[in-house]
């Protein structure tokens, strides 16, 4: 995700705290979360790429090699060059105008990244998308971005670049589980929350988790959980009581 921040400032924090100046513009490294902190006035615009993979072999590998060096830091800030403030208010405009179609934005998401190649140093560049080219952060972040989506760990692989065999050792190095069981666990943790915090029919959270039937849901819950989907919720109801 971009942040371009065309007036004001903001502090930008994780564990560490930065400042990010006026006309200045950085990039925020998919599947973390951060805590912005604005000045009272400002102009400021994100540009969102959802896709790790897309972001890293479509664009940022044919700038330059993943080699970042340095001292880490939560974002690098680069100057906004006006030329892209010139774009971003363009954004803005067909945004509000309600004509910034997904094609459109793909094709202005494609200028943007020719715009940096064109106008910043290979080492400002390397710099500003440190995060994404660290191997760790970059596998970490397709992990977290597709493991909702896809079907089974061989599928999880190949949008990886890895073999089976391959992608189970850096997913062991880098989660310190087997990723079979994360898995598992995080849909645990996302049907919890489903049941815990909305009101949806138990049937219709188990059909948007792809079980086959109930029957099939309540005997997943009380294996993973140790209670069935009703009891979960009733847990919840009796706690805020």
């Amino acid at each position: 995700m971009f942040l371009f921040l065309i007036y004001g400032y903001n502090r930008g924090k994780k564990k560490e705290k930065e400042i990010v100046e006026k006309q200045h513009m950085i990039f925020l490294f998919p599947g973390i979360v951060y805590t912005l902190t604005s000045a009272d006035e400002q102009d400021l615009y994100f540009l969102f790429i959802t896709d790790p993979s897309i972001l890293y072999y479509r664009y940022i590998s044919s700038f330059f090699p993943a080699d970042p060096a340095g001292e880490k830091k939560i974002f690098y800030p680069l100057p906004i060059d006006k030329i892209v403030i010139r774009l971003i208010r363009q954004l803005d405009i067909y945004y509000l105008d309600d004509i910034l179609d997904p094609e459109l934005y793909a094709i202005k998401v494609a200028e943007l990244f020719y715009l940096l190649n064109s106008l910043y140093t290979k080492d400002q560049l390397n710099s500003f998308f440190c995060s994404v080219l660290d191997p760790e952060h970059y596998f970490k972040s397709i992990v977290l971005v597709s493991y909702n989506e896809i079907k089974n760990i061989e599928e999880l692989a190949v949008r990886c670049g890895l073999s089976v065999s391959s992608f189970n050792r850096k997913f062991h190095k880098v989660f310190n589980v087997a990723p079979y069981k994360w898995i598992i666990q995080q849909k645990i943790r996302h049907i919890q929350n489903s049941l815990q915090e909305s009101k949806k029919p138990l049937k219709e959270i188990a059909d948007e988790y792809g079980f086959s039937s109930f029957s099939q849901f309540n005997d997943y819950c009380k294996k993973h959980i140790g209670m069935t989907p009703g009891q979960i919720r009733k847990n919840e109801l009796c706690r805020n009581l």
